[in-house]
C-alpha cells in the first residue's frame, strides 16, 4: 500500500450517515435497526446470538402450546428459538398437520427466547420436566450431549438418508462411529456481500463462488473513499459476536484452529497471527469504529452508496431484498473465503432429541415429530420467510418446486444461487467442534469471555501487534478453561 488511507472522525461519519438516511425515503426504517439472528449477542452466557427482526415476538404459541394435552395421547414438547409471530403461526400448523396424520401424538411448540436457553434448559433439567426435542446450535451442545439420544436421531437421519442432507453431517457425528447427537435443520453461515457494479468500475476481479484474501485486500484498498464510501465492513467491537465470528470467518480461510486434536488452545498459532494481521489490515478501510452489528446490517443495505463489500451472513440476503431490492442486480454473494484453503464460519441448529426424562413411547413419537419436520411442506414455508438466513438442509425440500419459485430465492439467482450456498455449507466449520473429538466444551470460555474478541478490537483499533495480542489472548483462554475444570 502506497499510503495509509485517511480515515475521518466517527462524529463526522455518523453524522454523514443520519443525513443520507433522513433524505432518504425508504419504508420501515425503524426495522433496519432491529439486530438480525446470526450476528449479536444480548447476554454474556455462552449464548451465541438472539432473534430480533422488527417482527412480533410470540410469548405462547397461538395455537397448540397454549393447550393441555389429551389425556391418552403421547406428548411431544418442542422447544424452538424461533419465536417471531410468523415462524410461530407456520410450526402451530406443522404441529396441527402432523398431529392430524398421528392422533395418538400431541404436540406442543414452546417458543424460549435463545437468551433464555441456559437458564430454562437448567430448570428444566433440575425440575424433570425437559423437553422431548430441542432446536440446539452446537456452540450450546457441549454441555447437553449426554442427555441427547443419538441412537433415535439416528434413527431419523437414517430414515432420511444420510446421502440426503446438502451438506456432510460431520460436526454432530460421534467420532468414531455412525451415530449423531442431533440433526442439521436451519444452519446459517458468514458471507460476503460486495458491490459487483462497483469492482467492475474498478477495473477489479469480480470473483462468482470464492473470493481471496488477498482479492478482499486489494478492493477495499482501491474503493476506499472516505467519507462518501468505505472499502469493506465487518464487526470489531469489543464484546460484540460477531467481532468472534469474523475471527473464523477470515480465519478458516488460512487454515486456523482454535483448538487442537488434543484440545490445546492454538490461538497463538502462525496460522491465527497471519488472520489477525490480515484484520487489522482490512480495518484501514472501514468506517470509524468500533464497527458493530447494527453498522453491519444497516450500512450496506440501507446506504447502499456507502459500503464496498459486507462480510455479513445469510440473513443480508432477506435484509437487502426488503430494504433495498435496486441493490440486487449491483450485488454479488460470496459463501466460500479463501487463503491457504477455502473455509466459512457458520451456525448448525439442530434437532436433537432428549432422552432425560422421556419415555420410550415418546422417543419413538419425538424421531416421527422429527422426520416430519425435516421432509414436509412446512419446512420448505419456514424457510421461506427469511430466505437463506433460515436455510433447508433436506434435498427434497432445498430443491423443491416451493423452495426455489420463492420470489426471493428467484431474485438472488434461483438454483445457481442455492447451489453456491450449499458448497459453502460444506466448508462450514464451528468453533465448538474439535478434530477427532467432535462437539467440545473447552470452546465456551474463550468464546462466551469474549477473548476472541477483544483481541478482534484491540488490532483494529488500537493498532496492537498481531503477534503480542495473539499470544496474549492465548494465555487468557488457557487460565480460562483451567478455571472452567477446577
Amino acid at each position: 500500500m502506497s499510503q495509509e488511507p485517511k480515515k475521518v472522525g466517527r462524529r463526522t461519519f455518523l453524522n454523514y450517515a443520519i443525513a443520507v438516511i433522513a433524505a432518504s425515503v425508504i419504508v420501515g426504517t425503524a426495522t433496519y435497526f432491529a439486530v438480525p439472528k446470526g450476528e449479536v449477542t444480548v447476554t454474556t452466557t455462552k449464548t451465541v446470538t438472539t432473534t430480533v427482526t422488527g417482527t412480533t415476538t410470540a410469548t405462547t404459541s397461538p395455537t397448540t402450546s397454549s393447550t393441555t394435552p389429551p389425556a391418552g395421547k403421547t406428548y411431544v414438547e418442542f422447544w424452538t428459538e424461533l419465536v417471531e409471530e410468523p415462524r410461530m403461526e407456520v410450526l402451530n400448523r406443522a404441529a396441527d398437520a402432523f398431529m392430524k396424520e398421528n392422533p395418538d401424538i400431541y404436540v406442543k411448540v414452546v417458543p424460549i427466547a435463545e437468551a433464555d436457553y441456559p437458564t430454562k434448559l437448567t430448570s428444566a433439567y433440575m425440575s424433570g420436566k425437559m423437553p422431548q426435542v430441542m432446536e440446539i446450535p452446537t456452540y450450546f451442545a457441549p454441555e447437553w450431549l449426554t442427555e441427547l439420544d443419538a441412537d433415535a436421531i439416528t434413527d431419523v437421519i437414517n430414515e432420511i438418508g444420510e446421502d440426503q442432507f446438502v451438506y456432510p453431517l460431520k460436526i454432530w457425528q460421534i467420532p468414531g462411529e455412525r451415530k449423531w447427537y442431533a440433526a442439521s435443520w436451519i444452519p446459517w453461515i458468514s458471507q460476503v456481500y460486495y458491490r459487483r457494479d462497483w469492482f467492475e468500475e474498478a477495473g477489479l476481479e469480480t470473483p462468482k463462488d470464492v473470493i481471496t484474501w488477498d482479492q478482499m485486500l486489494s478492493a477495499a484498498t482501491k474503493l476506499n473513499k472516505p467519507p462518501d464510501r468505505y472499502g469493506i465492513l465487518f464487526i470489531n467491537a469489543k464484546e460484540d459476536i460477531g467481532s468472534n465470528q469474523i475471527y473464523f470467518t477470515v480465519g478458516y480461510a488460512n487454515g486456523v484452529k482454535l483448538l487442537d486434536e488434543d484440545l490445546n488452545i492454538r490461538f497463538d498459532d502462525p496460522e491465527s497471527i497471519e488472520t489477525l494481521q490480515y484484520l487489522q489490515n482490512l480495518s484501514k478501510y472501514t468506517p470509524p469504529g468500533p464497527d458493530d452489528s447494527k453498522a453491519l446490517f444497516t450500512l450496506y443495505p440501507v446506504l447502499p452508496g456507502t459500503i464496498a463489500i459486507d462480510i455479513a451472513n445469510t440473513y443480508m440476503a432477506f435484509r437487502i431484498y426488503n430494504t433495498a431490492p435496486d441493490l440486487i442486480p449491483k450485488n454479488e454473494i460470496i459463501s466460500r473465503i479463501k487463503n491457504k484453503v477455502e473455509g466459512m464460519f457458520g451456525e448448525d441448529y439442530a434437532l436433537g432429541i432428549f432422552k432425560t426424562n422421556s419415555t420410550p413411547a415418546q422417543i419413538e413419537a419425538s424421531k416421527k415429530w422429527c422426520k416430519f419436520l425435516l421432509t414436509s411442506k412446512y419446512y420448505a414455508e419456514l424457510c421461506g420467510l427469511v430466505v437463506f438466513g433460515l436455510f433447508p438442509v433436506v434435498k427434497s425440500i432445498t430443491f423443491s418446486n416451493e423452495y426455489l419459485n420463492n420470489p426471493i430465492v428467484k431474485a438472488f439467482g434461483g438454483r445457481a444461487t442455492v447451489e453456491s450456498l450449499i458448497e459453502g455449507f460444506k466448508k462450514m466449520q464451528v468453533p465448538a467442534y474439535a478434530e477427532g473429538k467432535g462437539i467440545v466444551r473447552e470452546f465456551g470460555p474463550p468464546w462466551s469471555k469474549f477473548l476472541i474478541a477483544q483481541a478482534v478490537y484491540e488490532v483494529c483499533n488500537e493498532n496492537a501487534s498481531p503477534k503480542d495480542t495473539a499470544v496474549k489472548y492465548a494465555e487468557k483462554m488457557r487460565e480460562a478453561i483451567k478455571e472452567m475444570k477446577k
